[in-house]
């Protein structure tokens, strides 16, 4: 994001660590937990677990990981608006310099400005609808804001009147594209208004409340929607604030004011946030290199790691501090903390040691051997949601019943998966589908755990078995177990 850099801070309390479970009772301690002691049942093993050195393979996943950044202005069709470079050619340029990172989410800023004094016509209506059709050609999902002014002090801030009126149009223009919105949009963050559509100040005065409720109602009701600050999540009226989540973008492995929470976690703010957040869609990111304000800009990996765990977090920028340099900085690497990550190794005791989640076989390569994980790799990794099946028990005969236990080590919860299946294939490869009952997504949040079942008709001899999550809008979730991945399906025991 093209956006201000840090302005000089105070330096502040040192960061809290809050082990999150799902259960009415919040596990705090100054000790620390393993996951055997928080986990409401130890998985058996029943279903293999893929080795730490098969993993990689889970950032496949769309809805959670590392994300992306681009920009598209209605009208124009540039990126950032009036910088003359083509959306399209600014999109395909950023995915092919991040092609190894194989990342499948994508902050997109959708600039309004050049409409903030009048309606939107088809010719942006029909812009939008063929710039989410490529995202969707790409395998992709956004991270999606709508914004005005890309810059502060902007001339470009609408009236209320006009915005609410864009709004409406929006509103109208998502439910007859719901099937390509589903498709595309992981979260939709609040935004609209001051710079960068960050809802920060700005030359209108607005009345902020209505705003924010506005953009609520406009939001389909399975989409999950962000605000960056905690003054603008309190705004939601009730029948949305269940779905109104936070986006963070100074993370620094400390609090911070600038934090969405602010930077004393013994506020009310914060006690909100905490308590909310393992319920929420929320995303991140570092500040730019050079505007953290840490000393020689160096933020600690493993504190970083420890509050996006504390943030629940689902996605988090790769933009941010990570191979700015390359585009024409002059810094070393090292300057560039999340490129120092990948160099900077964790153990299974250092995760132990951070109360961070994990589980033993994730530092175990495929011979039994210990192995360690970069920073990166494990950020990568544990972003939302990271599930393990166990505990499978089949009951085979005239009526058959299959059980099995789905947990969650993840920073965050599966919240875009809509249902589970049981998947039945024959020696001929053909498919039947029975529903998987058990699966609450809206709970199933770090050491989440939940047992699933179905009921099937008829005998299961000679059936490979699998399981398939889905995600509303067409994707599928792979688990970390080792049977096999094939058109969404989880194989969980071969005929």
């Amino acid at each position: 994001m093209h956006k201000r850099i840090a302005a000089a801070i105070a330096a502040l309390t040192s960061l809290t660590l809050l082990f999150a479970s799902c259960s009415s009772e919040e596990i705090v301690s100054d000790s620390i937990k393993l996951p055997a002691d928080i986990l409401a049942a130890q998985p058996d093993g029943s279903i293999p677990i893929l080795t730490g050195d098969q993993t990689a393979q889970l950032r496949g996943n769309i809805d959670r990981g590392f994300r992306l950044e681009t920009y598209y202005t209605l009208g124009s069709g540039e990126a950032w608006p009036g910088d003359g470079i083509d959306g399209y050619e600014y999109l395909n340029d950023m995915l092919a310099f991040y092609s190894e990172e194989n990342v499948r989410e994508i902050q997109v800023y959708i600039y309004l400005k050049e409409y903030y004094d009048r309606d939107l016509d088809q010719h942006a209506l029909d812009q939008m609808k063929a710039f989410f059709e490529y995202i969707r050609s790409k395998g992709m999902s956004m991270v999606l804001r709508f914004a005005y002014e890309s810059d502060q002090n902007s001339e470009y801030a609408p009236k209320q009147k006009q915005l609410l009126r864009h709004i409406e149009q929006l509103g109208e223009w998502i439910n007859q594209n719901l099937d390509l919105w589903y498709d595309t949009v992981t979260v939709f963050q609040i935004g609209m208004i001051g710079a960068w559509g960050e809802f920060g100040s700005s030359n209108v005065r607005y009345n902020r409340g209505k705003i924010v409720n506005a953009v609520c109602a406009m939001v389909p009701e399975n989409t999950y929607i962000q605000g960056r600050y905690m003054v603008v999540t309190q705004e939601a009226d009730e029948e949305y604030a269940a779905r109104v989540g936070y986006h963070n973008d100074f993370l620094v492995g400390r609090p911070h004011p600038w934090n969405t929470a602010g930077g004393n976690n013994d506020s009310e703010e914060y006690q909100e946030f905490e308590q909310t957040n393992k319920y929420r869609l929320n995303d991140g990111e570092m500040p730019w290199a050079g505007g953290t304000q840490e000393p020689d800009e160096y933020v600690d990996g493993k504190k970083l790691i420890q509050q996006l765990y504390e943030h629940h977090m689902t996605t988090f920028s790769l933009e941010h501090n990570y191979r700015e340099f390359i585009k024409g900085g002059a810094q070393p690497e090292s300057y560039y903390n999340i490129m120092r990550y990948r160099r900077e190794m964790l153990s299974l005791d250092d995760v132990k040691a951070l109360g961070v989640p994990y589980y033993d076989a994730y530092f175990t390569d495929a011979d039994g051997n210990p192995i360690q994980h970069s920073i990166y790799d494990y950020i990568a990794d544990f972003l939302g949601y990271h599930l393990v099946l166990s505990d499978l028990s089949v009951q085979s005969g005239a009526s058959s019943a299959v059980s099995l236990m789905v947990t969650n080590y993840g920073f965050g919860a599966p919240l875009n998966v809509s249902d589970a299946e049981l998947v039945l294939i024959d020696a001929s490869g053909n498919e039947e589908s029975y529903p998987l009952a058990g699966l609450d997504v809206k709970t199933l949040c770090t050491y989440g755990q939940q047992t699933l079942t179905a009921e099937i008709p008829h005998t299961l001899d000679g059936y490979t078995i699998g399981v398939r999550f889905n995600r509303h809008g067409g994707y599928h979730i792979q688990t970390a177990n080792a049977l096999g991945y094939e058109n969404g399906v989880n194989v969980i025991r071969g005929a």
